[in-house]
């Protein structure tokens, strides 16, 4: 099944990746509410990073999408690699950058 998207602000996304904040909760509307009543998703990719969902709850104002405290070990997918070189004051080099987790694979 196809993840759950979730766009958040930087200062919230670094304490969802510090696992300070494991729950992120919506207003609820129409579009939404056919989307939860159809679909139970188990993943979600907020700001590009997927990480598991353990429950969501629907109130009569918000759903709440719980996630575990850690993201999914990436795999680093070849699709998802972002690669460049260039050149600074200590000459020439070349950086690899998982556009999935953001981790720095070669530098």
């Amino acid at each position: 099944m196809t993840p759950l998207t979730i766009a958040l602000p930087p200062d919230v996304f670094a304490l969802v990746r510090a696992g300070k904040k494991r729950m992120i909760a919506t207003r609820r509307n129409p579009r939404k509410d056919r989307y939860f009543a159809a679909k139970t998703p188990t993943e979600a990719k907020i700001n590009g990073t997927l990480y598991q969902i353990t429950r969501i709850e629907g109130t009569p104002e918000e759903w709440r999408v719980h996630i575990a405290p850690t993201p999914d070990k990436c795999k680093h997918p070849s699709a998802r690699l972002y690669a460049w070189s260039g050149k600074d004051a200590l000459g020439a080099f070349t950086a690899v950058v998982c556009c999935l987790c953001g981790s720095v694979l070669h530098c």
